[in-house]
């Protein structure tokens, strides 16, 4: 994995996303420690991951409690 300035990742940014399109990793440092990461779209993870809300709602349906009643309740009972 290749580490650039600022400056130099500015400067070749271009050629940086071309790499990155291809495959490759490239670290991003200031002051010699690496402050952010250009990394394939596929290796994204969970953070470039679109959250399914109907997913969400399936897994909670078999709870003992409705998690988002339980929320309000919480809520109101706060206030007194």
């Amino acid at each position: 994995m290749d580490a650039y300035t600022i400056r130099d990742a500015a400067e070749q940014f271009g050629d940086l996303i071309g790499r990155a399109e291809a495959g490759e990793s490239i670290e991003i440092a200031r002051d010699g420690h690496v402050v952010a990461r250009l990394v394939p779209a596929s290796e994204q993870g969970a953070a470039g991951k679109r959250f399914d809300l109907s997913a969400y709602f399936e897994s909670i349906k078999d709870l003992p409690v409705d998690p988002i009643d339980s929320v309000a309740e919480m809520r109101r009972q706060a206030r007194y």
